[in-house]
């Protein structure tokens, strides 16, 4: 799986092609470690590479996977002993390697793990000897600071790229910064939706109890329920489309969105379908358009709607040139972004995101922003929403799409959200939505609301 990501792949999809025969304690297990492993890349090379007298890059891409998953174990969990680490780690580059290229480098895997492991809690069995020549390579350097004396140390501690620690120290300052990052190296809660027209949250929360599951509200907001184990799509309230899984910070753009609409909404960017869907979920008489440029994405949407018997009609289209018969009354503009705020969920992101895709990405939102408005009827209002912790796809967005049109005003999000989630241009602004991971196991969001002046 970690191959797979450093080639580009998505790795849940990966891991999930070779863990599927798996059972579902060996599963779980599979999952943490390369999902640890993928998480803690950063920090897990940096101290390989001290251990390497020619460093980490010295050695092809399957040992360095191979390293990264025993490192991850070693340092992270107490569940596989080290011995056993060492021995699968040699075993597996036996396994990804030629055997001429194999031969050399198992001394080193075992010897370098040896060197890790008398480190940390539970040194290696001191009886298994390793080569003197293997012992050679893995002569010991000065080790990486990670202290929290610049950004190149913080990415370090924290595992995540230097550009983007930069940015988010320049953003929010040292301390928030790095709870941001510290957040986002915690395991994300599952979080479920209550269907909204079907059972309260306090019902859901009842029923599931019933069927053996342990849930809890959400700090953040009471009527997102957090799942203490397990898998919720097995549960039969999953199955009579009582719920669905959505993280908190979703839900509250969705509580956003369903309070908003009216009459002919447009979710632009649909797939996968939680915020549509949480406004078909209130009752009222609305035609519900869910567009997506996906019609793979957005097949996968109808069968959730389905699942909850929920009034979506689909449209395959680009958000750019949608073409309607009549106007909007309310559009939803949840553009594609950067995705900052989900690297606790989307672990694998951090490493193939790369400020090189903004200028794209926000010439992108900028289009969708600009036709949205296009779209609307006199008085109708466009909530404009991202997964994204930068400025430019955010607060930049609304200020340019205003400054842009004289049509467009800013409505005030204050009596909407809660005050910790309020972001404000200035002190007399009118409030933007805006969370970031370290208010509490919650993805980053954003939103902004524009109304259209007849």
């Amino acid at each position: 799986m970690l191959l797979d990501a450093a080639a580009g792949r998505h790795a849940d999809e990966s891991l999930d092609r070779r863990a599927r025969l798996l059972s579902g304690p060996d599963r779980a297990l599979c999952h943490e470690i390369a999902f640890g492993a993928l998480r803690w890349k950063l920090l897990l090379d940096s101290r390989l590479d001290a251990l390497l007298s020619r460093g980490l890059g010295s050695l092809p891409p399957p040992a360095r996977a191979v390293l990264e998953v025993a490192a991850y174990q070693l340092l992270f969990l107490d569940r596989v002993p080290a011995y056993a680490v060492l021995d699968r780690a040699v075993e597996n580059v036996r396994d990804l390697l030629p055997a001429s290229q194999a031969r050399g480098l198992a001394p080193v895997v075992n010897a370098t793990l040896r060197a890790m492991a008398a480190e940390s809690r539970e040194p290696a069995d001191a009886s298994r000897r390793v080569p003197a020549e293997a012992v050679v390579e893995t002569r010991r350097r000065p080790a990486p600071r990670t202290g929290a004396g610049g950004a190149e140390d913080l990415a370090v501690a924290t595992s995540h790229p230097a550009w983007l620690v930069a940015r988010w120290i320049e953003r929010f300052g040292p301390a928030r910064a790095r709870a941001i990052l510290e957040a986002d190296n915690l395991r994300p809660g599952v979080h479920l939706r209550p269907h909204a027209a079907r059972v309260t949250a306090a019902e859901l929360a009842q029923r599931l109890r019933a069927e053996g599951a342990s849930v809890r509200p959400h700090a953040l907001h009471p009527n997102c329920l957090v799942l203490g184990g397990g898998d919720p799509a097995a549960l039969a309230a999953y199955r009579e489309g009582l719920f669905s899984m959505q993280d908190v910070s979703g839900q509250l753009v969705s509580a956003l969105a369903a309070e908003l609409a009216t009459g002919l909404t447009v979710d632009l960017c649909a797939a996968p379908g939680g915020k549509a869907g949480a406004v078909a979920e209130k009752p009222g008489s609305r035609t519900i358009l869910a567009v997506d440029v996906s019609a793979r994405r957005l097949a996968r949407l109808l069968e959730n709607a389905r699942r909850q018997s929920l009034p979506l009609l689909p449209v395959v289209a680009d958000a750019r040139d949608l073409a309607l018969r009549r106007p909007a009354d309310f559009v939803l503009a949840d553009v594609p972004c950067l995705g900052t705020g989900t690297l606790r969920r989307r672990v694998d992101a951090r490493w193939r995101k790369t400020p090189a895709s903004l200028p794209e990405l926000t010439a992108l939102q900028r289009g969708i922003l600009s036709h949205a408005a296009d779209l609307l009827a006199p008085g109708g209002r466009l909530l404009y929403a991202t997964c994204s912790l930068e400025r430019e796809e955010n607060e930049d967005a609304a200020a340019w799409i205003l400054a842009a049109r004289g049509d467009l005003r800013l409505v005030d999000l204050a009596p909407h959200v809660e005050p910790a989630f309020r972001l404000r241009a200035g002190e007399a602004s009118p409030a933007m939505l805006f969370l970031t991971p370290e208010l509490g196991d919650c993805d980053g969001a954003f939103a902004a609301l524009l109304e259209k002046v007849a």
